[in-house]
C-alpha cells in the first residue's frame, strides 16, 4: 500500500506510454525494513517508441512532486550501464551517495521539505 503504479499516459497516444512506480523506499528487496523519511521511485519504463520524447522525465518530476510532500529525500537506483538514465535524474538534481542492495547506484534528491532541492 506504501507504493503508488501509475500507467504514463499521453493525449496524443490511446495506450500508455510507459510506467511509474513509487513511493516508501525499504533498505531491503523483501520490502520489509522502511527507512524513514525515505521516498523511492522504484520503477520507471518508457516504451522503447516513445523513448526521447520527454515523457520519462515528465513522469519522474510529477513523481518528485507528490513524494516531496511526504519525505525529506527521494532516492532511484539505475542500471549502472544506463548512461541515460543517470543522466536524466542527475539533471533533476539526484546524486550518486551510495549502492543497493542489488549494488546499482542510489541517487538521492534532497526534497523542499526537508530544506530544499539539492
Amino acid at each position: 500500500p506504501e507504493i503508488a503504479l501509475r500507467l504514463i499516459m499521453v493525449d496524443e497516444h490511446k495506450d500508455p506510454v510507459g510506467i511509474i512506480a513509487f513511493g516508501q523506499h525499504f533498505a531491503d528487496e523483501d520490502l520489509s525494513v522502511p527507512r524513514p523519511g525515505v521516498g523511492e521511485i522504484i520503477h520507471l519504463v518508457i516504451d522503447e517508441r516513445q523513448q526521447d520524447r520527454g515523457y520519462g522525465r515528465q513522469a519522474v518530476q510529477l513523481a518528485i512532486s507528490q513524494l516531496q510532500e511526504n519525505y525529506d529525500r527521494i532516492v532511484i537506483a539505475h542500471d549502472p550501464d544506463n548512461a541515460v538514465a543517470r543522466g536524466l535524474y542527475e539533471s533533476l538534481g539526484f546524486r550518486q551517495f551510495t549502492e543497493n542492495y542489488d549494488g546499482d547506484p542510489l541517487l538521492e534528491l534532497i526534497t523542499k521539505r526537508s530544506g530544499g532541492v539539492r
